[in-house]
């Protein structure tokens, strides 16, 4: 379940989250009911600088040697840090669609910070939400900690502002939550209490529409869909 902690920035409850998906993921969503919580591991691989601490204040003012190896220990320490990531806006980006609709069948799911935090009530490890800190210098602990497992993902560099990034975290787990191989986990959503409403790509046509519906339908979800109309050619 969500679990509130001063380390992280965490919005207001009213405010408008988005995740942009392909519609395979959007399948494996609504049949799993789950949030798949990517292993910080696997972002290494895009993003070299994922999970790393190069934004500890604390690291950059001791011996590189001695940053290192205290990195070393931070690493060894627990299970990876896993991640579901939403965007922070309150409409569309067109930035998110080029990126999440290149087959013209992205889809982008409306939710807010509350719903979010609702729909996580029946998972049974603790789930942290907070926004990202963009910066590409060091930065202080936000509770003014020498270090903390979290900042390695809890920071990105300035190239990624657009992105307005809102992370929602697993580490610890229990017994009963299974881990994939690569460490990744999947967490049991409510989706009636996380989707407010679904927006197809603006480059969609009416097949995926039957095909979002004919989902929604058959897990038993009434939730409306419509196609962004931000590509739509002004009256004058």
């Amino acid at each position: 379940m969500y679990e509130e902690d001063s380390r992280f920035v965490t919005p207001d409850k009213k405010l408008k989250i988005w995740r942009y998906i392909n519609f395979d993921k959007f399948k494996w969503l609504i049949l799993q009911r789950a949030l798949y919580f990517c292993s910080i591991e696997i972002l290494k691989q895009a993003d070299p600088y994922e999970g790393s601490y190069y934004g500890s204040e604390f690291l950059s003012k001791i011996d590189p040697k001695q940053a290192s190896c205290v990195v070393d220990q931070m690493n060894r320490c627990g299970p990876p840090i896993t991640v579901n990531c939403w965007h922070l806006a309150e409409s569309e980006c067109m930035a998110m669609w080029r990126i999440y609709s290149k087959d013209n069948k992205g889809i982008a799911i409306q939710s807010t910070v509350g719903r979010l935090q609702e729909s996580l009530d029946n998972f049974q490890d603790s789930v942290y939400i907070g926004q990202i800190i963009y910066t590409d210098d060091p930065v202080s602990h936000p509770l003014d900690y020498p270090l903390d497992k979290f900042m390695s993902v809890m920071t990105k560099r300035k190239c990624y502002e657009f992105e307005k990034e809102l992370r929602a975290f697993v580490w610890e787990t229990g017994q009963v939550t299974e881990r994939e191989l690569d460490g990744s986990v999947r967490v049991p959503v409510n989706l009636d209490a996380m989707i407010e409403k679904i927006y197809l790509s603006p480059a969609s046509d009416d097949g995926i529409k039957r095909q979002i519906d004919f989902q929604l339908s058959y897990c038993g979800l009434d939730k409306p869909v419509e196609k962004s109309n931000i590509l739509e050619r002004p009256l004058f």
